[in-house]
């Protein structure tokens, strides 16, 4: 083992705290044989993007040929909520934690409405619909809009990241706003938009390939395939997140940009020459007219 890292994890752990945490990856050329050790001992709520990042994170290190461990030392909450997200099916690295607290879970702002689903068939999103079908007791024309939101974010990992995907959702009250809040989380470790894209976008340099194309297919409906109508599902995500007055961020490769913002914005809202995290991450914050029924079980069974 070469070098030993320690990656401190922020206490709220979204969208917004991820770029500062990641700076702290070491470059890839320091990775091999290496040990990142995620230290979660002052996390207190972390979201679906958070849970998604993080599995990512490890795939992208594990390739790398570094070793990952978490130190979760005595925040026994958020031990408890890796548990319930599915974390440790997926992401079966080492973890140090001390003796268990008997205290109850906080109520943490986020918490698990579906835990993480493994996205590598049609039969998988199907299941996701259901299991929502199921447990969400929406308008129909509310809970339409947002199967179509979840289709087209998840049917974008089957056919552009060559690789298999991650969905997680949570759920929120803001006491503030007195509204109930779907956060869906779409992740995957693949081509990233900018490789998907490069051949469209072969006259942009390298730097700015993975920003332009997260504004292209967001907003222009660009895809790498030439069939007709492709491209116009992120468009139509876009459009519905809006009509509801939600959020959506795509990260993809070196890059972020918010999609709810006026194109004369865009400049100011598209974030280039992040750190490099492979494929692409999704993170939609969907408001929902009614409080989701509690399911049975926070989870689709697999076959």
């Amino acid at each position: 083992m070469s070098h030993i890292y320690r990656l401190v994890v922020p206490a709220i752990f979204n969208p917004n705290s991820f770029e500062y945490f990641l700076d702290q990856l070491p470059s890839p050329d320091d990775l091999p044989q290496s040990l990142i050790l995620l230290d979660l001992g002052l996390v207190s709520a972390i979201s679906p993007y958070g849970i998604g990042s993080l599995l990512i994170l490890y795939r992208y290190t594990l390739n790398l040929g570094a070793r990952l461990e978490i130190d979760f030392y005595d925040n026994d909450s958020m031990y408890r909520r890796f548990q319930r997200w599915g974390m440790f099916e997926y992401m079966p690295c080492g973890y140090n934690r001390k003796d268990a607290s008997s205290a109850e879970e906080e109520n943490l702002s986020t918490d698990i409405f579906l835990k993480l689903q493994l996205i590598k068939s049609e039969d998988d999103i199907y299941k996701a619909i259901e299991f929502l079908r199921e447990n969400l007791q929406l308008p129909q024309e509310e809970f339409t809009d947002l199967i179509v939101v979840i289709s087209e974010i998840t049917q974008n990992i089957l056919e552009h990241s060559d690789t298999e995907g991650f969905l997680n959702i949570g759920r929120e009250y803001h006491r503030i706003r007195r509204r109930n809040f779907l956060h869906i989380c779409v992740a995957d470790s693949g081509l990233g938009m900018g490789q998907s894209l490069k051949e469209k976008l072969r006259h942009y340099q390298d730097d700015y390939l993975d920003g332009f194309a997260i504004y292209k297919a967001l907003y222009e409906g660009i895809s790498r395939y030439d069939d007709p109508g492709r491209g116009n599902g992120v468009i139509k995500t876009r459009g519905i997140v809006k009509k509801y007055h939600g959020k959506m961020v795509i990260r993809s490769g070196c890059a972020k940009l918010w999609g709810d913002v006026p194109t004369w914005q865009i400049e100011r809202f598209l974030r280039k020459n992040l750190r490099y995290l492979p494929g692409t991450q999704v993170h939609i914050t969907f408001p929902i007219s009614v409080s989701p029924v509690e399911p049975s079980c926070a989870l689709i069974k697999k076959s």
